[in-house]
């Protein structure tokens, strides 16, 4: 019978390595299982960094660091981050204006300030409660402005934009595109909006597990007398969607990367979502940019959001948010790759999810 141990080139017998697998430690399979769990929760961002030194809480975003010893969990934090953003001066000075004159994110501010104000904190000193519409609105805001430091880079036009009634929403909408596409495990190169030889998209987002690149232009409707933007020319109660021209401002950019254009409707919440009444308006505006192009899309990809944060009451439960994602028909068919699609779509219903507690190592 044949030996199985064999020999080297010494002529010496070689004596087999049993190989066992052993068991993941207990702490590392922990630590594997709240990172899958965060991914499917939040998307493909980044870790919160965060230590304890000296009694206070220490926060990394970006390459700056915060700290406090009033932040016991991470939504504490970002009350504090975005008043650290937006700038203390400019929200005193807003604070002294009239309640109804002043800016919506302060209203958004104050409301959730005076809420903490009529709980209790439970045994552990922390603030139980469901978030309504306002106090996700302004919770979401921060976190879109975190994960854009933490993650890419926030722009400084964006926040002066964001500080400016009228254009309040359009910078607030943009932001949430950007961090979607970041949960999506996109990287976001801004242009350079000094040049004004050429038109320029928001942003170039690059999909990092198919490398493939995405020109992005971010829509949104305005409506009279909501979220801060007021015309005569509108009336109050307008509810027809009508988005054609949104849809041709954002394909006059003419990129060469495919153009994937997010629009917010900007209409009251949807209470039946197997019955969208605006789905027939948006297939006419889309067939009408099409038609006026020999039927060729100038798009490949259209993503239709209706984040409703700002309908209804205070205390309010937040309502219901819808997304549509519209693919052209061909002669030209999209040039976003099933998996960029797939994940851009996952993104979006991700939105509404903010961690709470700091992930443990």
């Amino acid at each position: 019978m044949a030996s199985l141990v064999g020999k080297n080139m010494n002529n010496e017998p070689i004596i087999p390595i049993k190989i066992t697998r052993e068991p993941i430690p207990l702490r590392l399979k922990k630590k594997l299982e709240n990172e899958e769990k965060n991914r499917r929760l939040y998307g493909e961002v980044k870790d919160i960094i965060h230590e304890d030194f000296q009694g206070k809480k220490v926060i990394a975003v970006g390459n700056k660091l915060m700290s406090s010893k009033n932040w016991k969990t991470f939504p504490d934090f970002l009350f504090d981050y975005i008043r650290e953003v937006l700038g203390s001066n400019w929200g005193e000075e807003e604070l002294k204006k009239p309640l109804s004159e002043r800016h919506q994110i302060i209203q958004w501010y104050q409301y959730v300030l005076e809420s903490r104000l009529k709980q209790k904190p439970n045994e552990a000193g922390l603030y139980e409660a469901m978030p309504d519409r306002i106090t996700s609105a302004f919770l979401l805001l921060a976190y879109d402005l975190y994960l854009l430091s933490h993650n890419s880079q926030l722009q400084s036009k964006v926040i002066q934009r964001l500080k400016q009634p009228s254009q309040f929403q359009g910078a607030r909408y943009e932001l949430f595109v950007a961090s979607t596409l970041i949960r999506a495990g996109c990287d976001l190169i801004f242009e350079d909006e000094s040049d004004s030889t050429t038109k320029h998209v928001e942003f170039t987002a690059i999909h990092r597990p198919t490398k493939q690149r995405i020109a992005v232009e971010a829509k949104s409707k305005h409506r009279d007398k909501i979220l801060g933007f007021e015309s005569k020319n509108l009336p109050v109660d307008e509810t027809k969607v009508n988005v054609r021209g949104l849809i041709e401002n954002a394909v006059k950019k003419a990129p060469s990367d495919p153009l994937v254009i997010f629009v917010e409707l900007n209409l009251p919440p949807i209470q039946n979502i197997n019955n969208l009444p605006w789905q027939n308006d948006i297939r006419s505006d889309i067939n009408a940019v099409t038609q006026k192009r020999n039927g060729i899309p100038p798009f490949d990809l259209l993503i239709f959001s209706n984040i409703p944060h700002h309908y209804g009451k205070p205390n309010e439960k937040d309502p219901l948010k819808l997304f549509w994602i519209v693919e052209p028909i061909s002669p030209k068919a999209s040039r976003v790759l099933c998996d960029v699609i797939n994940a851009i779509q996952i993104a979006t219903k991700q939105y509404g999810s903010v961690p709470n507690d700091f992930p443990e190592y």
